[in-house]
């Protein structure tokens, strides 16, 4: 995924690859064209294949055993939905980006992100639950207004991040998406009985914690200053190590490669909790719980 506005590294190797010139306007810390003619960003590009292995098999959620229904484990192995399929594509635009290092794919990535958070908001802010003692149902209600409040948001957004070409506008708006899914989901968790919500709050609190540690990582590869730093220690590596060793090692280094693994691993935890959370609702004892709590 796309990173900041200006290309803040020089490269010695920049614009001869098989893709150059370069159009993007973003650039990152590893070096272009050092390690295939055909990758402008070599592990940039291979680690996308995390978003593919995520939205295939998200991480399985076991979230609670009663006495009255056998243990909740939810299968998300192979489900085809716009979850997957946004996550895949994330996944194919964001390598086509860091291979290529051209613009179009760099617009395609980010509009992918949107897809996959548009996903998530629609499922979250259109379901809710009956808390009426004997019936706890999904209710799905607003589906059209609130598409169409997201599909214009998207679509207004997209337009001058493209037009401008400004990435700021893309990162806050994709991070106040962020916030808003995180927020909804803890509405909707709060109304599950305690053994489901403390385990729904945990792999929340993984997915949040996992997202941070990737943001971390990825504000440090697009620093200058750092960046010197973790080149001049590949090469250091390089030279003190017999090949191919150092040049392994030092790809553990390439921060934004952790980055995409770390994302989409907290994606596919979001995935599996908006799966459940639109799926499953408060059982009968649950809801009685909870309308007890209100009573008092």
């Amino acid at each position: 995924m796309s990173g900041f506005r200006d290309r803040a590294f020089y490269d010695s190797s920049r614009d001869h690859g098989f893709w150059s010139p370069s159009t993007s306007a973003a650039n990152f810390c590893e070096e272009d064209y050092a390690i295939s003619f055909y990758m402008g960003e070599f592990i940039n590009t291979l680690s996308n294949l995390a978003y593919i292995y995520y939205a295939l098999y998200p991480p399985l959620l076991s979230l609670r055993a009663r006495k009255d229904v056998s243990s909740q484990v939810l299968s998300t192995s192979m489900i085809w939905d716009v979850h997957v399929i946004a996550l895949m594509s994330i996944g194919i635009t964001s390598a086509m980006f860091h291979a290529s290092l051209q613009s179009f794919p760099q617009f395609l990535d980010e509009s992918s992100m949107y897809f996959l958070v548009a996903g998530f908001a629609f499922d979250l802010l259109t379901t809710s639950y009956s808390m009426i003692p004997g019936k706890h149902t999904i209710i799905h209600h607003h589906r059209t207004v609130i598409a169409s409040g997201i599909l214009l948001t998207v679509l207004t957004t997209s337009t001058i991040s493209l037009w401008t070409g400004d990435l700021l506008i893309h990162t806050f708006t994709f991070a106040a998406a962020i916030i808003i899914c995180g927020i909804r989901m803890g509405g909707l968790i709060r109304k599950h009985g305690k053994e489901a919500r403390s385990k729904l709050y945990w792999h929340l609190f993984t997915a949040d914690m996992t997202l941070n540690a990737g943001l971390a990582l990825w504000l440090i590869d697009c620093s200058p200053t750092y960046c010197a730093y973790l080149r001049q220690f590949r090469k250091q590596l390089v030279i003190a190590l017999p090949p191919p060793l150092g040049v392994m090692l030092g790809f553990l280094t390439e921060f934004h490669g952790w980055w995409h693994i770390l994302t989409a691993r907290a994606a596919g935890e979001f995935i599996s909790m908006i799966r459940y959370l639109t799926k499953e609702a408060p059982t009968e004892a649950e809801s009685n719980e909870l309308m007890g709590k209100k009573a008092k």
